[in-house]
């Protein structure tokens, strides 16, 4: 050993050497410039290297095929391959597969990448808390150091909400929107309904949901509008009491149909919400990650983690090799079939039926009110005749000219006259608008030559 060569050794340590590879840590100019050349050394090593642990790993039988290891004491860890090309640290281990172990003694593996992190604490190497994990990967949550077997050291991944789960899976814009709208914790859900639809209470649908007590009170108020209809629970007759309710309380009415449609929606996003968890909450369980609580917190082992990103890639984060894995299941399209969702089971019968008991109750009290009313027995009679023979809205010819039509729109309780439509049917004449009493009206459809001049 020469002069040189000895103050080299002198100023280094040797951190492991066997009859292939030797690694070791220059602690001055000599010895920089030694094992690594003349760009380790001079003002180099005055303004760079001596402010950190700088590291050798020299290949004995091929010199050309060695590389250096700087930490800085301040800033990231840099590599570099005897051609000063920069690599990263996997590229290192690749280079030098049986040292893998030993260079992982020298780098913080917490501060690569997750894969780094997880092999070593596989290999026994704890981090000092936490918080090193989830800054280096924000879906480590927490750690469970097993010191007897580290690889199976437990591990907790979170997801900040529902739709950072949602994304790991192949559903489409579309598709992420329909979920990530069924679990807005801060929305209303989805909207399964069309919110001016009242196809479901014209046709009587809504009456059926009714319970006892309110189909009582649809009952005391049919005795005022209606007195030829009682809740019988045939579907022709339901929609005639639609009708008769639009007609008097339109407001009211559509108070009752929107709740309905309400109660439907909620229904169809809760029908809608189980099956999804169903088949999403617990899906990474044949791959050994195990649910904590659905879409929030999951459970593994660090052995798991690691063959996981050695299958997908070990320069990715847990994201990102979680969403190739859910990418690889095939999970169902519920946007498609969101039209097949049922409320039925879900619908909130109670919260329905206290709502449509205060409308109906209002409704009631207007009916008792006098003052609504210029004479209650006199608008009951009409009503009563009215109904027998003719339905709200319907155009009818008139009984000796069947070249023309009318309408009976509504009756006002506050004058007791029915509001008439009248027209022809060949369109040869204006439509006219009039309120007649229940004589009056009949004298118009069976004498109109009566009231011409009008």
């Amino acid at each position: 050993m020469d002069e040189l060569e000895n103050d080299a050794y002198t100023e280094s340590e040797i951190i492991l050497e066997n009859s292939k590879y030797l690694i070791v840590m220059a602690n001055g100019p000599i010895s920089a410039k030694y094992f690594g050349g003349d760009r380790f050394a001079g003002s180099n090593w005055g303004s760079v290297y001596r402010n950190g642990d700088l590291y050798f790993i020299i290949d004995k039988e091929n010199r050309e095929n060695s590389a250096s290891l700087f930490i800085p004491n301040y800033g990231s860890m840099s590599i570099m391959d005897n051609d000063q090309n920069y690599l990263e640290f996997e590229s290192l281990i690749e280079m030098f597969p049986s040292l893998e172990s030993k260079l992982m003694t020298i780098i913080n593996p917490f501060g690569t990448s997750t894969y780094r992190a997880l092999k070593a604490i596989a290999m026994g190497i704890e981090p000092k808390d936490d918080y090193v994990l989830g800054q280096l990967d924000p879906m480590i949550y927490k750690l469970f150091f097993d010191k007897n077997k580290p690889e199976k050291s437990k591990i907790t991944l979170t997801f900040r909400y529902d739709s950072e789960y949602f994304e790991l899976f192949d559903l489409g814009d579309q598709g992420k929107y329909y979920l990530s709208a069924i679990f807005d914790p801060y929305g209303n859900g989805y909207d399964f309904v069309d919110w001016d639809d009242d196809y479901n209470w014209k046709e009587g649908y809504v009456l059926y949901d009714f319970n006892d007590e309110n189909k009582q009170k649809v009952n005391d108020i049919l005795k005022y509008i209606a007195p030829n209809l009682t809740m019988d629970g045939e579907i022709e007759t339901n929609a005639k009491i639609a009708v008769a309710m639009d007609e008097f309380f339109p407001k009211i009415s559509q108070d009752i149909y929107n709740e309905y449609n309400s109660e439907t929606n909620n229904g169809k996003n809760a029908a809608q919400r189980e099956e999804i968890k169903d088949e999403l909450c617990d899906i990474f369980r044949p791959y050994g990650l195990m649910k904590l609580s659905c879409f929030y917190k999951y459970i593994t082992t660090v052995r798991i983690l690691i063959k996981l990103f050695e299958r997908y890639g070990i320069n990715m984060t847990l994201e990102e090799v979680l969403k190739e894995l859910g990418h690889s299941i095939e999970v169902q399209d519920f946007y498609e079939y969101a039209y097949e969702v049922e409320a039925y089971e879900h619908f909130d019968g109670e919260s329905f039926n206290r709502s449509v008991g205060y409308s109906l109750d209002k409704i009631i009290d207007e009916l008792e009110d006098s003052d609504n009313f210029l004479n209650m027995a006199e608008f009951k009679e009409i009503v009563r005749e009215i109904n027998k023979k003719y339905v709200y809205t319907k155009r009818y010819a008139f009984p000796k000219d069947k070249t023309r039509w009318f309408e009976i729109t509504t009756i006002d309780p506050k004058t007791n006259l029915l509001n008439i439509k009248t027209g022809c049917v060949s369109g040869g004449c204006n439509i006219k608008y009039t309120d007649k009493t229940l004589e009056d009206f009949y004298t118009l459809i069976y004498h109109p030559e009566l009231f011409k001049d009008e």
